[in-house]
């Protein structure tokens, strides 16, 4: 045999071995849900009306997230509440402005005057209007998550009774036979 007929033969074993060999797939993950009391979240609802957009008065910073610099403003996000605005004309003594009310909001971007944030399990496109005022251009559902706020990742949580409203947040409870757990 010769040298290319060898790198052929094992060319071919290695792809036969691919492409006939065992597959196995993964099977989709499954919460075991314990009996009894766990750590947990339960569901905080609202009405419809506080998952708007809004352009609000500046509010303290309590939970800061992804902070972002745009021209001379400053916008610090408020874990699951929305970005605060600051002017930082004078970085060593940032002003601030207002708030931009976004329920759910974790991340952010901005190109030419348009901001791109997360709000509510959709992407929204928000016109700044030199942050005096926002227009809502435009949203694309990031998820299948459509109840508010989505609940903490790798936990067990009450299971949403969209009856009760929109989620607007959660609480760490102790729950009782938990029936939903939250993967990502």
């Amino acid at each position: 045999m010769t040298h290319k007929t060898i790198k052929l033969l094992l060319l071919m074993a290695i792809l036969s071995s691919t492409l006939f060999g065992c597959w196995e797939v993964e099977p989709l993950f499954q919460a075991d849900f314990p009996a009894g009391k766990v750590n947990g979240y339960k569901p905080l609802y609202g009405s419809k009306s506080q998952t708007e957009v809004l352009l609000l008065a500046n509010q303290p910073l309590q939970h800061p997230g992804k902070v972002y610099i745009y021209n001379q403003f400053l916008l610090i996000n408020e874990l699951q509440k929305g970005i605060h605005i600051y002017d930082n004309s004078d970085p060593r003594n940032p002003t601030p402005l207002s708030f931009i009310g976004l329920l759910g909001n974790t991340d952010m971007a901005i190109k030419d005057d348009v901001l791109y944030a997360d709000h509510n399990g959709e992407l929204k496109s928000i016109r700044l209007n030199g942050f005096n005022s926002l227009t809502v251009l435009d949203s694309i559902p990031l998820s299948e998550w459509h109840y508010g706020v989505a609940p903490p990742a790798g936990f067990y949580f009450e299971c949403i009774d969209a009856k009760k409203g929109v989620v607007v947040g959660w609480q760490n409870v102790e729950l009782v036979d938990p029936n939903c757990y939250a993967i990502n």
